[in-house]
């Protein structure tokens, strides 16, 4: 059991990743992440600035500090929060399709089927509704530029708790590329001083183990004293059953502490300082072969690196590269050198990227690396507004020298998901690996299905169910063919996450 539970921690062991669905699903309408201007079903009255002014984009870096994705969330990301994503108490409008799709919209629904109510308005006729968007039109041109007056927050409000003050330079009417105050209903829209923290449990069980532990403690905070620049530390200590036999600073970790120039023409920006760069797909399972075999598995604590990165995002394109020295097993050592670069293109209603990374570092440091990725996604919500589907996935390819000598591998993952109300979030999924192209009948995969629940804003569970490939002893499988549905058998693991964060 003391085996398994240590296995589990270097399994489980991870910072708050971010959700790649909600880049691919959110963006279905504009709302999702400011209150204004957008009000009306059309959002036909804001006029879209010159592109290197605009600051809308569906890049890691729209809604998280860390510009890779994760962690500490910026306006957008807390507005999201408190607008979309929970099922009940969204403390902000929800946004336009969805107003309905939560607790008292679900109880109306059921209503209105047991208990049709009485005279039911006549359905416009087209020339009516003609009329009705003239009026919505006409209307709009009266508004001001942006439907609000950009005056400065409070310094601190309890519908922002964890936001104080603002840069000392920033004027309510004078802010181009900067988030604008007042877009984000009554959040702060950039905050000299921002705290947030990340806290989680895991159940799994499998038919020869079951285990429960506090997984993660995170605290991460931000210091933005004038515009344009940010200096932001997160970390924490990972958790684990059996932690009091792992000492407190084998299980302490560094997410980033990173100075950062942003916010300037295109969305560009510039940080320097320790960081985890970006690669694919940060996806929040943590199991995800993606994930803890290229080099994105938090357990281990130097995929952290030194270095400097640049990158912008001018509305759908997105593009950044990074040079670092790779840190050891100890905070203060660094060894060999590395770079990453992302490029790619994030719509509303399809998206793709590219990733490459190498890393040439000792044996000791987990010897050399190199991979690409392929993202992409389909938002089918775009089209069908009140049916958000989306369909995601990546393909990774890596090759690796170390003490175990060279060997090629590959990995891929694919999903289908279903946001049947908002808060609700149902999937299905397929995991692949192949640690070796070089030996037959060494590769792993699992199906899973099940459902993300966030029933309040600061709150989400992630529940799924997976069945994990069992490669059969005989077969035509063992014979080096394709896959024999007859030949493949299964086991069973259950997967439940408690999520708290603020």
């Amino acid at each position: 059991m003391k085996k398994f539970s240590y296995t589990l921690l270097l399994v489980w062991a991870e910072a708050l990743w971010s959700l790649p669905v909600y880049t691919a699903r959110e963006g279905r309408i504009c709302d999702n992440c400011h209150a204004n201007p957008f009000q009306t079903d059309r959002q036909q009255e804001w006029p879209n600035p010159e592109l290197s002014k605009r600051k809308c984009n569906l890049s890691c870096s729209t809604c998280h500090i860390d510009t890779n994705g994760g962690g500490m969330r910026r306006v957008a990301g807390r507005y999201l929060n408190a607008s979309t994503l929970p099922y009940w108490l969204n403390y902000e409008r929800r946004p336009y399709w969805d107003y309905l799709r939560n607790l008292s919209g679900t109880i109306k629904r059921i209503g209105d089927s047991l208990f049709p109510p009485p005279n039911k308005p006549k359905p416009l006729s087209a020339a009516e509704w003609e009329k009705q968007q003239a009026e919505l039109k006409k209307k709009a041109q009266n508004l001001p530029t942006h439907d609000r007056t950009h005056f400065l927050p409070p310094f601190w409000s309890i519908r922002d708790p964890f936001a104080f003050g603002h840069a000392l330079n920033a004027r309510g009417d004078e802010r181009t590329y900067s988030p604008l105050f007042g877009v984000y209903g009554h959040l702060n829209a950039d905050p000299f001083l921002l705290i947030s923290g990340d806290f989680r449990t895991v159940y799994f069980k499998t038919p020869q183990k079951e285990v429960f532990f506090p997984m993660q403690g995170e605290l991460a905070t931000s210091l933005h004293p004038v515009e344009h620049f940010t200096l932001a530390v997160s970390g924490g200590v990972l958790g684990s059953p059996q932690a009091r036999q792992i000492p407190v600073e084998k299980r302490t970790y560094v997410r980033q502490a990173i100075l950062m120039l942003h916010e300037l023409p295109y969305q560009s920006y510039v940080k320097a300082g320790a960081f985890i760069p970006g690669f694919g797909l940060r996806l929040e399972d943590h199991t995800a072969y993606v994930n803890r075999f290229f080099e994105r598995n938090m357990s281990r604590r130097n995929i952290t690196v030194y270095g400097a990165e640049v990158g912008l995002a001018p509305n759908y394109p997105y593009f950044s590269a990074s040079v670092f020295t790779n840190m050891g097993n100890e905070f203060h050592e660094t060894a060999g050198y590395g770079a990453a670069a992302n490029l790619g293109w994030r719509d509303l209603l399809f998206g793709g990227g590219l990733s490459f990374m190498q890393k040439k570092r000792p044996n000791s440091f987990g010897g050399d690396f190199q991979g690409i990725s392929v993202d992409f996604y389909l938002n089918l919500g775009r089209i069908w507004f009140t049916n958000p589907i989306v369909f995601m996935g990546e393909l990774i390819w890596g090759e690796r020298r170390d003490s175990l000598g060279f060997r090629q591998s590959f990995g891929h993952f694919f999903e289908l998901s279903y946001l049947i109300l908002n808060g609700l979030n149902l999937k299905v999924n397929h995991h692949f690996y192949d640690p070796s192209f070089a030996q037959r009948n060494t590769e792993t995969g699992r199906y899973g299905a099940g459902f993300d629940f966030t029933p309040f804003p600061f709150i989400r569970f992630t529940v799924e169910y997976q069945w994990v490939w069992l490669l059969p002893e005989t077969g035509r499988w063992r014979q080096g063919n394709l896959i024999n549905p007859a030949d493949m058998a299964f086991t069973n693991q259950l997967l439940w996450v408690s999520h708290v964060y603020f």
